[in-house]
């Protein structure tokens, strides 16, 4: 797992040997952290759910690029980033 770091040297995600997104971190006004999983490509502060999955859905058929949803880090937002949300997500409602 590789921790990445922004300009002020907080972590604000972590991307496994296989170059996936785990998570992201991000920071209120007030330097509070709150998690982003991936998936979460609506930024609903911590939350992956249908309604990112429908976006993602959206990105995967459009013909423009949206990094957001490209949770695999391949370069595109293809089947595979779909399968990755899905298993990522698998236990989130359970």
């Amino acid at each position: 797992m590789y921790y990445l770091q922004n300009w002020r040297a907080d972590v604000v995600a972590l991307v496994s040997d296989a170059a996936a997104q785990i998570e992201q971190v991000r920071y209120s006004a007030y330097g509070v952290p709150y998690n982003l999983p991936a998936g979460d490509v609506l930024s609903t502060y911590g939350s992956a759910d249908f309604t990112d999955y429908l976006q993602l859905a959206t990105w995967y058929g459009a013909s423009s690029y949206d990094a957001r949803g490209d949770l695999d880090l391949d370069g595109d937002v293809d089947a595979s980033d779909l399968s990755a949300f899905t298993s990522n997500n698998a236990n989130e409602h359970a």
